[in-house]
């Protein structure tokens, strides 16, 4: 992935799903709390985050946010 090309991605929104061309960015690491706090000052709800610790990769977190 190149930043600033864009990825097709299916989303669920209320209507339905919509496939959407989303903008690969710049990757910055921060610690998971520092993260979940920037994503939702831009009025995302946290649903759900499920933390791992794998050999293959290390620590990874995948979080799910809604925005009404």
């Amino acid at each position: 992935m190149v930043v600033g090309n864009k990825i097709k991605r299916v989303v669920r929104t209320k209507d339905g799903q919509k496939l959407m061309d989303l903008e690969v960015i710049p990757y910055l690491e921060k610690q998971k709390d520092e993260l979940v706090e920037e994503i939702c000052s831009f009025g995302f709800k946290k649903e759900y985050i499920l933390d791992t610790d794998t050999q293959a990769f290390g620590n990874s977190t995948l979080a799910i946010f809604k925005k009404d």
